[in-house]
């Protein structure tokens, strides 16, 4: 009888013991016999937890069978022993009174490895926390175009009866960025509904001097109200036409250049454009996005790429406004997923510059 009872606590994927009223152990299931390192239950019966491989944790194993014994009630708790191969794992740890003839002669526990689970768990957690960060934030890559609305309106209200000519220029580029707001929050609501990662990479024919025009038309009236010169260069030896995931593209620049606006007080920005390499029919194109902005300090430069991380430091959160931080993760997916490269030189208090490496093909027809 005996023989078949360890046959079941044997199968059972847990550790099962029992102990004394001293805390000596009076037996154990195999998963425990493992746990413990020893060849079989003999060289466990008798002992106690301050004689196995988890006696740092003696104290407080004893303290929880006293409480069973003292209460003569069924307790739940985590425990996290260091077993015999130096890991320590994280117990859900059950343990109950065991009667005799209903003579109370111990305790009984069984604990059960839930290590992952709890890895799994503080993980949902943090990323629900950062989701809620996310969800209160969200508006950053909005407020730009928004700023820009606002910024040209103020700046349009003011010239109307003076230069009827200006004004309409204005009301041109009012119009680009409420476009860029509607463009935006449809690529923002198909990342959230279908997942970013199920995105897949789109190739159409476009002309990069288009794009990045465009790009700037939406910031302009943000960075004349903050007094920031942005600028940008093309290089002449770009071929008119490329073949890629100009939407891709264009959205990987529109958050570079407006983490730049939003963190740069004085002086400006700059996005320039580059031929790095060109075969036959394939070009590397190199973009940069340099601002004079806040910098960004060598102990945050590894972790600007993790979902929802803030560039901001908590003391520069008035003065820069709440960044939701989803802008740098996505463009390292983005510049991934296109094959590409990107990388940073940044000083802290001395502004920063955004380095992203782009493989195209070269259309074949050059012409519009």
């Amino acid at each position: 009888m005996e023989d078949i009872l360890y046959s079941i606590i044997d199968a059972v994927p847990a550790s099962i013991y029992w102990k004394d009223l001293n805390g000596r152990y009076l037996g154990c299931n195999q998963y425990m016999i493992n746990m413990s390192g020893f060849m079989n239950r003999k060289n466990i019966i008798g002992k106690t937890d301050y004689e196995l491989p988890w006696k740092g944790k003696a104290d407080i194993i004893t303290q929880t069978d006293k409480r069973v014994l003292r209460k003569k009630e069924t307790v739940e708790i985590e425990e996290s022993p260091t077993i015999s191969t130096g890991e320590t794992i994280t117990f859900l740890t059950s343990k109950s009174p065991l009667y005799n003839n209903h003579c109370l002669i111990g305790t009984i526990g069984v604990s059960q490895d839930v290590t992952e689970l709890k890895k799994s768990r503080i993980e949902r957690e943090k990323i629900l926390k950062r989701h809620e960060q996310f969800m209160d934030d969200q508006a950053h890559d909005i407020r730009t175009p928004i700023g820009g609305i606002i910024s040209g309106t103020q700046v349009l209200t003011s010239m109307i009866n003076n230069s009827p000519k200006d004004a309409i220029e204005w009301v041109t580029e009012i119009h680009k960025a409420a476009t860029q707001i509607l463009d935006y929050q449809e690529s923002l609501l198909h990342d959230l509904y279908h997942g970013l990662r199920k995105s897949r990479t789109i190739f159409t024919r476009f002309n990069l001097t288009n794009i990045i025009e465009r790009l700037c038309t939406v910031f302009l009236p943000t960075a004349k109200s903050k007094q920031l010169n942005l600028s940008y260069s093309i290089d002449k030896t770009i071929p008119n036409y490329l073949i890629g995931d100009a939407k891709r593209i264009y959205q990987c620049l529109l958050d570079l250049v407006s983490n730049a606006v939003k963190f740069t007080s004085q002086g400006g920005v700059t996005l320039n454009v580059s031929l790095s390499s060109q075969s036959e029919n394939k070009a590397i194109i190199h973009f940069s996005v340099k601002d004079t902005g806040i910098g960004i300090a060598d102990d945050m430069q590894d972790e600007i790429y993790e979902a929802f991380f803030k560039v901001a430091r908590s003391n520069q959160t008035q003065t820069h406004g709440h960044g939701r931080g989803l802008g740098l993760s996505r463009v390292k997916y983005l510049v991934d997923i296109m094959s590409g490269e990107l990388w940073l030189e940044s000083e802290l208090g001395r502004g920063s510059c955004f380095h992203m490496a782009i493989p195209c093909q070269i259309s074949i027809d050059q012409v519009h």
